[in-house]
């Protein structure tokens, strides 16, 4: 994670809507795209659903001290809303993602096509990175049909070796090594081949959920509207509060003279 978005994230934390905004864009695919998958034949409810849970964030913004605090209040409220569509899509694409339960849904799509390294999402969820190394090993077979049970122990090992260094780059001499060993078996030249091209399916899901620069400029105006209101709200809370107690100030100051 770059530094740009650490000093965003704390001056957003210190009022800055501009910076908040410029947090919601790092994570505003993330979340559209996940109730799009969940709920793909309703499009306006993604959208609404989408101001609704960086406005929550935002309230809660006080609580999270640091980015990944901020994630892990992300992930944990994308899971406790899931809209449980994503079956009900004629797209293969979508209904595949949609059969994965609501957490391992936000961890492909974050970790797949949001460029959440495998540290991030382990950090987001709670746990080890091994825990989510074998999550996101379990979640890809899941995605292309692949029975792990099946594999024999060194493919299994193998296996789990090409699936983490499908999250990252790979040195000439990694690829030479992982080349060797999926030549060996043509389960894991499979599981290799198909787990790209799930990928490549993901990203190009991923584009037609992009928002054009009108949807996103009214989505996040939408959440500066909420936000602005729930100040003025809170605003007009304490002015009230305060010409309450000015008579009672005034009592008190003319008995004592």
């Amino acid at each position: 994670m770059n530094s740009d978005i650490r000093r965003s994230y704390t001056r957003a934390r210190s009022g800055s809507e501009e910076d908040y905004l410029a947090v919601i864009k790092r994570y505003e695919a993330l979340v559209f795209g996940y109730f799009r998958v969940s709920a793909p034949l309703q499009v306006t409810e993604a959208m609404n659903a989408t101001q609704q849970v960086f406005f929550r964030l935002w309230e809660d913004l006080g609580s999270y001290s640091k980015i990944g605090e901020f994630e892990a209040a992300l992930v944990e409220t994308l899971v406790s809303r899931d809209l449980g569509a994503g079956l009900l899509s004629p797209d293969p694409r979508i209904a595949a993602l949609g059969q994965l339960s609501a957490q391992d849904r936000v961890i492909a799509l974050a970790v797949e096509i949001g460029n959440w390294s495998v540290e991030s999402a382990a950090k987001a969820f709670g746990v080890s990175r091994s825990v989510m190394a074998r999550d996101l090993l379990r979640i890809r077979c899941d995605l292309i049909g692949l029975h792990f049970i099946n594999l024999t122990e060194d493919e299994k090992k193998v296996l789990r070796e090409v699936s983490t260094h499908l999250c990252r780059d790979l040195s000439k001499k990694q690829r030479q090594k992982m080349a060797e060993a999926t030549c060996r078996s043509p389960e894991l030249r499979d599981f290799k081949a198909r787990c790209l091209e799930k990928r490549c399916e993901m990203v190009e899901l991923w584009l037609d959920f992009r928002l054009t620069p009108e949807e996103q400029a009214w989505l996040l105006e939408g959440i500066l509207d909420l936000i602005r209101r729930e100040r003025e709200k809170k605003a007009a809370l304490r002015s009230h509060g305060l010409r309450w107690m000015l008579p009672l100030r005034r009592r008190k100051k003319a008995l004592l003279n």
